[in-house]
């Protein structure tokens, strides 16, 4: 195995404990994710209360792919195949 992945991976799936919880680096990633693809909600809100009228933003998209990249990397890291194909779907056509 490659030295460099093998720190890479250890470093990703070690736990820390913080204000009572069990923290990994992944799980902030899956978090930062999460929070990033919940953004487009947000951005969609604003833009339709500038307009008037319900838009959809070009940022909006990019939020959606951003978020969606980070959670299926997430999942393909915990190897949870049922969430990581509907991270897939969730990027705009």
């Amino acid at each position: 195995m490659n030295t460099l992945a093998f720190i890479a991976i250890t470093w990703v799936g070690k736990e820390y404990r913080f204000f009572g919880l069990d923290w990994s680096y992944l799980m902030v990633l899956g978090f930062i994710g999460n929070a990033l693809f919940s953004m487009r909600f947000l951005v969609q809100w604003l833009a339709s209360e500038r307009q008037g009228e319900s838009v959809i933003p070009v940022s909006f998209w990019y939020w959606s792919i951003a978020g969606s990249v980070l959670m299926c990397v997430y999942f393909i890291f915990r190897a949870q195949v049922r969430f990581y194909r509907r991270g897939a779907f969730a990027t705009p056509p």
